[in-house]
């Protein structure tokens, strides 16, 4: 089992912590997680936040191509 908590990866990746929280509660949202753990692949699933919030292209990625580095 992994203790994958975003946050861990998110401290590195944005400059305060209003930023990385405004982030996992407007953009890689709980919800949006759960989906991929109910079977929606990860390429589905950030292509749809890219067409959200392509501002928000390297932490949208970094959560899936970087969650074993957190």
């Amino acid at each position: 089992m992994i203790d994958w908590n975003p946050r861990h990866l998110y401290r590195k990746i944005f400059k305060t912590e209003g930023e990385m929280e405004w982030f996992l509660q407007h953009v890689c949202t709980s919800d949006w997680n759960e989906k991929q753990d109910a079977g929606r692949s990860f390429e589905e699933a950030t292509i749809e936040l890219l067409g959200k919030f392509p501002e928000h292209e390297i932490p949208i990625r970094a959560w899936y191509d970087r969650w074993r580095k957190q």
